[in-house]
């Protein structure tokens, strides 16, 4: 997809024969960066000297680490998409430490009640499995709570995408000068929304469910990485009118409508009268032919239902699938130099423990003794090198080729000396990966861990 782009993955830069650069043994900087970003997003906090830190709980339920993703200093304005008040916060789950986003209703509007609970929960099972699918946001959990305002409201749980904007901040702007439409967005973006969508749609219909128009709003389809779009806050208009005639035919027919309605408005850069014309004027016959066939669904000439509008979109699908693909490969090769990385750290842990570590009553010099002290000069050896006039020398390769060599216990030698120079040992890296492993053993045996460190 449109990530690669974003991520700029690129192959290891080429310094000669046998040498590599050595940031080809790290991930991109723009997907650190990124990476990056998202955690810091994830661990976000409200200033405590704030008058925001007042108004919002140390907790939500068994949420804690909690911050607003929109302005709730006046949610007297409701949703134009679900009509409803709303607001929006991140919050930590105490038990697995994930993030959830947690959307609650305004208790003064809904009123929490125990048959509204009974079906919130149902609804919440329902949409269970379809948190699996890739392009519509988790429905994790359902509960009441009154900690914000001292008001029961009802609060919906779902996985939070961090950095996540919605279609509408991304490509709707205001008008410009002379009242100009500005257009902020381009054909294959929009090919690639309608096949994400119409995927999702697929999962949902066949689940016997419905996103509901209100889902497919500019304002509730999220963008989580570059053109990787989630259909939002699922569920809530479905439990608020659970008790009406459902005619899913028609229902699911509205859904459809309301992803034309949605390309449409991306297409003509607003939310207001957009028109099939002028798309005429700027997009392909193609593209201006699915969108007027989404609009009639279920009328003639139109989409006749989610599986329809797969195989209309078939063709456009194929170049989204090797976008994909592409995309995967470059993740993988990602994913494969920072897994050298992970068995470097682990090491350096276990060395962490044992460098220069306080002793006991019984040994209060342990890690200066024996195996013990032997690793305090390969510490040495490894980071507090110094150039011919002195200064710090600061070589990452030396670094990591002495780290994989004492991972792989391989028996080349090497001269490790004193601080005081007056001592010089020789030994192995074979001897000191076993140093390690016996240095590392016995801390767990003191500790009562009761397993051996991988």
């Amino acid at each position: 997809m449109g990530n690669m782009q974003q991520l700029r993955i690129q192959p290891p830069a080429y310094l000669g024969r046998g040498r590599m650069a050595m940031t080809s043994k790290y991930m991109s900087p723009d997907l650190y960066t990124l990476l990056q970003q998202h955690n810091y997003l994830i661990q976000a906090q409200m200033d405590p000297t704030s008058e925001l830190s007042r108004r919002v709980p140390p907790y939500i339920h068994h949420y804690h680490t909690l911050f607003p993703l929109e302005d709730i200093s006046n949610d007297d304005h409701p949703s134009r998409a679900l009509g409803l008040r709303t607001v929006v916060l991140k919050g930590i789950h105490q038990e697995d430490g994930r993030p959830h986003a947690l959307w609650r209703l305004n208790g003064l509007q809904i009123a929490p009640s125990q048959q509204l609970m009974q079906t919130a929960t149902a609804v919440v099972q329902k949409w269970g499995p379809l948190g699996l699918h890739p392009n519509v946001v988790a429905l994790r959990d359902v509960f009441v709570s009154k900690e914000l305002d001292n008001v029961p409201s009802l609060y919906f749980a779902y996985d939070y995408h961090p950095g996540a904007v919605t279609l509408q901040q991304a490509h709707i702007r205001p008008p410009g000068p002379n009242r100009m439409v500005q257009i902020n967005v381009t054909e294959p973006q929009l090919w690639s929304y309608a096949i994400q969508i119409a995927s999702a749609l697929r999962a949902v219909h066949r689940a016997g469910l419905v996103c509901r128009a209100a889902n497919l709003a500019p304002s509730k389809v999220i963008l989580t990485a570059k053109n990787r779009v989630r259909v939002n806050a699922v569920g809530i208009i479905g439990v608020l009118v659970a008790g009406e005639h459902r005619d899913m035919v028609k229902l699911h027919a509205q859904d459809l409508m309301a992803l034309g309605r949605l390309l449409l408005c991306l297409a003509c850069g607003t939310t207001s009268a957009p028109s099939l014309d002028f798309c005429v004027s700027k997009y392909s016959q193609d593209f201006v032919s699915v969108v007027r066939a989404l609009l009639r669904a279920k009328g003639d000439g139109g989409i006749r239902d989610a599986g329809h509008l797969c195989g209309v979109l078939g063709q456009r699908a194929f170049t989204e699938m090797e976008q994909l693909h592409v995309f995967n490969d470059g993740l993988m090769g990602e994913l494969g130099r920072e897994v050298e990385n992970g068995r470097l750290l682990r090491l350096l842990i276990k060395l962490g423990y044992i460098n220069e570590r306080p002793g006991t009553d019984m040994t209060p010099d342990w890690s200066e003794t024996g195996d013990r002290y032997l690793l305090k000069l390969l510490r040495d050896y490894i980071f507090h090198n110094t150039n011919e006039d002195g200064t710090p020398m600061m070589d990452w390769g030396h670094v990591i080729e002495c780290l994989n060599k004492l991972d792989a216990g391989v028996p080349e030698k090497i001269l490790l000396m004193g601080r005081d120079e007056t001592s010089m040992l020789v030994a192995s890296y074979m001897d000191l990966r076993k140093c390690v492993e016996t240095a590392y053993t016995e801390l767990n045996k003191q500790a009562g861990a009761g397993w051996a460190g991988r």
